[in-house]
């Protein structure tokens, strides 16, 4: 079954088609195993940051008779902001006891950590001490600039690839997608002579089926733990989203946006708008109207 698919719209001098599940044509299995990569072939890394630890300083040099009441005032000032974890105040000490005047802080979320930045940084103590906070990830990047300044070596050029490429075919050929079995295959429309091979296959390309972007930059892959944006000459990826379980999408006219739905989603927030040339999350909307509230049968009179 072939479904055509219009770049812009409308009757257009050249489009793309979707030509889905037909049984194969060829013999054999290609192992080829092409550049770019799926999410499967990512290894999975190990969270390293410290994002919702935070940094105070400005804080009372005192001696070790008087440690353990500062250590109560600054865990009863932050706890009002999110939950510190056990453990998670940490204020160093000289060898003769004396507090140094900063303590590190590590909460139970990132965002607990931003709220405690925000509230805090800034706030008098008292007249002989302001607090400064911030963040042990910004510490830790501070402190692994060079002391002194290297030569600037840039890095060298690579030319992008040309995302609309195929409008250029001196034949002004349409292009089609074709799926059978684990094959994804590209081909020219030829109308006088078909083309013997396709322009582009590859296995295992998709976990369930692929979509033209409506001007047909991108070509969109399905996958167990998200999306993958692919195009140009030599097919590279050219964005991962990272939603899980996605079965629909819509982009925007002109591909500016992306919107995806999965069913296995919280739907109160199933419906995520992404930004196509960054691949930043915009928005999240809920994907199904909450049900309505029963009303209470009154009583009798």
């Amino acid at each position: 079954m072939a479904t055509e698919r219009g770049r812009f719209g409308g009757v257009q001098p050249v489009k793309r088609q979707v030509v889905e599940e037909r049984h194969s044509r060829f013999s054999g299995d290609d192992d080829d195993d092409r550049d770019g990569g799926t999410f499967e072939d990512e290894e999975p890394q190990m969270d390293t940051s410290m994002r919702q630890v935070i940094i105070v300083d400005g804080l009372p040099i005192v001696p070790k008779e008087k440690y353990e009441k500062l250590s109560n005032v600054i865990r009863k000032f932050f706890t009002q902001v999110g939950a510190i974890v056990e453990n998670g105040l940490d204020m160093p000490q000289d060898d003769a006891g004396t507090s140094k005047g900063f303590a590190f802080i590590e909460f139970s979320t990132e965002a607990e950590a931003i709220a405690a930045i925000t509230k805090a940084n800034g706030y008098k103590l008292d007249k002989s001490h302001t607090f400064q906070v911030n963040s042990y990830e910004d510490h830790a990047k501070f402190m692994a600039v060079p002391d002194e300044e290297g030569e600037l070596v840039p890095p060298p050029f690579v030319p992008k690839e040309d995302m609309r490429h195929w409008l250029m075919d001196p034949a002004a050929r349409d292009q089609f997608v074709v799926r059978y079995n684990d094959e994804t295959e590209l081909w020219w429309n030829e109308s006088t002579k078909p083309a013997s091979d396709p322009e582009y296959s590859r296995k295992n390309w998709t976990d369930d089926y692929v979509r033209w972007s409506p001007m047909g930059t991108f070509l969109v892959t399905f996958h167990r733990l998200g999306l993958m944006l692919w195009g140009g000459p030599s097919w590279k990826k050219v964005l991962k989203i990272n939603h899980g379980g996605v079965k629909l999408i819509d982009f925007s006219p002109c591909e500016t946006f992306l919107v995806t739905w999965s069913p296995e989603a919280d739907q109160t927030q199933a419906l995520i708008v992404w930004n196509v040339k960054t691949g930043k999350e915009m928005r999240r909307f809920q994907a199904r109207p909450p049900p309505h509230p029963t009303r209470p049968r009154l009583p009798p009179t």
